[in-house]
């Protein structure tokens, strides 16, 4: 499945690798397995602190856009998961499309 071979290619020696605007292009080949499971309007959420801070985010964002196919959003600030009522990303957002752009949302859609 996917999924196995993704949480394998994503551990060395049993220990997480983490992707970065360094390292994002190694995992073209399972990103790109991923894009027929998205719907039409299917996109990607980086929930973690900081991934869309400064250049190295906007590589990151941008890549993984491409090699997906969705929109991949992130925010260059600290994330605190919206307190006990909302799981959504905080603060500024940018969203890179596979089209290479990229847009900085100031109300970002949550759920």
């Amino acid at each position: 499945s996917v999924g196995t071979k993704l949480k394998r290619s994503a551990l060395q020696n049993g220990a997480p690798i983490f992707i970065s605007n360094t390292n994002v292009n190694t995992f073209a080949a399972e990103f790109a397995q991923l894009r027929p499971y998205f719907a039409g309007g299917g996109r990607i959420e980086l929930m973690g602190c900081y991934v869309a801070q400064g250049k190295e985010g906007e590589i990151l964002l941008k890549t993984m856009a491409k090699l997906i196919g969705v929109p991949v959003s992130g925010s260059p600030v600290i994330q605190f998961g919206g307190g006990s009522k909302t799981f959504a990303l905080e603060g500024p957002v940018f969203t890179a499309f596979p089209d290479g752009t990229l847009k900085q949302q100031r109300d970002f859609l949550r759920f």
